[in-house]
């Protein structure tokens, strides 16, 4: 009903729009919490546009009355009824026709909706700020947790060239002995044939000796 109602308003056609608009509010006074500012606002603006400035006024003010939260206050519905409110006080016409606007009164409402702005922009920004702090600690985190790691890798890699060191150590040591014990055999064999090899004659000796005496008793 309600935006069947803005569309006839919007078309010129105030008598449509006011029927269809009063039919949407009956419909939200029915309804247990329905917000019913918005409707206001709408009929608010259709008595502008009829010149029926004190309808007008009485439409809007029930906007305000109807904004007894702070949630309520920082609605986009108030923020439309104060500017009508501020539009109609310095209507000519409006003023003409002896609407008086109780600016003040809408001006205490405005500041407190302007102190609760400033502190939700202040909640939001000290919440950037906090996520922002969350954010730099956890890249602290992350890059001691890094250097922790760095840490372990090279302890790891020192441990590993300890080892490794160790190891061709002993590598090392090994190939000496069996150089050593490869020269020591060699020279052993060597020894061995040179002896064989001085004692053919010595043995040719003691046969043709033995040959020499057998041949002597017979």
């Amino acid at each position: 009903h309600g935006n069947i109602g803005e569309c006839y308003m919007k078309a010129g056609d105030l008598n449509k729009a006011e029927k269809w608009l009063n039919e949407a509010l009956q419909l939200k006074i029915a309804l247990d919490g329905a917000d019913k500012r918005p409707n206001f606002n709408y009929l608010g603006e259709l008595a502008v546009l009829k010149a029926d400035y004190q309808a007008a006024l009485s439409h809007y003010d029930q906007v305000i009355a109807l904004s007894g939260t702070d949630s309520e206050l920082l609605s986009k519905e108030v923020s439309k009824a104060l500017d009508a409110l501020q539009n109609l006080s310095t209507n000519t016409s409006a003023v003409t026709s002896g609407l008086t606007v109780p600016t003040q009164k809408y001006s205490l409402t405005k500041d407190k909706r302007n102190k609760l702005l400033e502190e939700q922009k202040k909640l939001i920004e000290s919440r950037y700020i906090q996520e922002d702090v969350d954010k730099a600690e956890l890249e602290i985190a992350q890059m001691n947790e890094s250097e922790k790691y760095k840490k372990d890798i090279a302890r790891k890699d020192g441990q590993m060239q300890f080892w490794y060191g160790v190891i061709v150590t002993l590598l090392v040591v090994m190939i000496v002995v069996v150089i050593v014990y490869s020269n020591k055999l060699r020279k052993l064999t060597k020894y061995k044939v040179k002896y064989t090899k001085s004692m053919v004659p010595l043995i040719k000796e003691l046969n043709l000796l033995s040959e020499s005496t057998e041949k002597n008793s017979v």
